[in-house]
Order: C-alpha cells, then structure tokens, then sequence
C-alpha cells in the first residue's frame, strides 16, 4: 500500500527539461511540477469554480516561463494529491479540510479512473460544489 500522505511530503523541487520537436528539431522548455504546487493549485480553487489539468499545466507554464508543462508529472502530481486528500479523510479529516481535489478534475478526468475512491464520489463532490 502507498502511503499517499508520506509521498506528497516529500522534498522535491520543481524542474525543467528540455524536448526536442521532431518535426522542426525546435527545442522546448518543459516545467516540471512538484506534488505540493499542484495541491497547492487545487486548494487555491474557492467552492464552486472549477478547473482542469490542461489549464493547469498551462498556468505552470506561463508562471515559470515555459513553452509547456509536462503533461505525466502533473498527472501523476494530481493522483498523489488526491490519494493523500482521501487518506486524510479516511483518518478522519472532514472534506473542508482536505485538499478540494475535485475542483481541480471531473469524473471524466484519466486521474480520476485511477482514484480508490472511484468516480461516483468525484461526481457526488463536483455536484454538492455546484460544479
């Protein structure tokens, strides 16, 4: 079992690569995200609004100067959060004090399919958010 909550706090710094396109050869600047910015990132959503990972990964973009956000990072970032947000609840944090991690996805969402908590509760969340 991963202990979603250990891993979320663990040091980590943001990073950039670079990607070459194979169709011009053009070199680009990819942010990479650390597990905290994007918990930080959800929680920063006020109930009701909403978001998604693509405008997510493009804010992280414009922000640190990248031409993109890794798309897999952020992905990845985003399961640890919303794991380690369940973990709390499951250890008896109450939702407003967990991190609103379906603010920041859908039941839709790839990330979503891969939650313990299946995609039920995300909707139930999203729809008690008025979202």
């Amino acid at each position: 079992m991963v202990d979603w909550i250990a891993k979320l706090n663990a040091p980590d710094e943001p990073g950039f690569k670079q990607r070459v396109v194979q169709k011009t050869g053009r070199k680009r600047s990819v942010f990479l995200p650390t597990a905290r910015m994007v918990g930080d990132y959800a929680r920063a959503l006020a109930p009701g609004q909403k978001s998604d990972a693509a405008a997510m990964k493009k804010r992280f973009a414009d922000e640190h100067n990248a031409d993109l956000t890794c798309p897999v990072t952020t992905r990845l970032h985003l399961q640890t959060v919303a794991e380690a947000a369940l973990e709390m609840h499951a250890q008896g944090a109450g939702l407003g004090d967990i991190t609103p991690f379906w603010r920041a996805m859908d039941e839709n969402d790839p990330v979503a399919k891969r939650l313990s908590c299946g995609v039920d509760f995300i909707a139930r969340l999203r729809a008690e958010d008025g979202l």
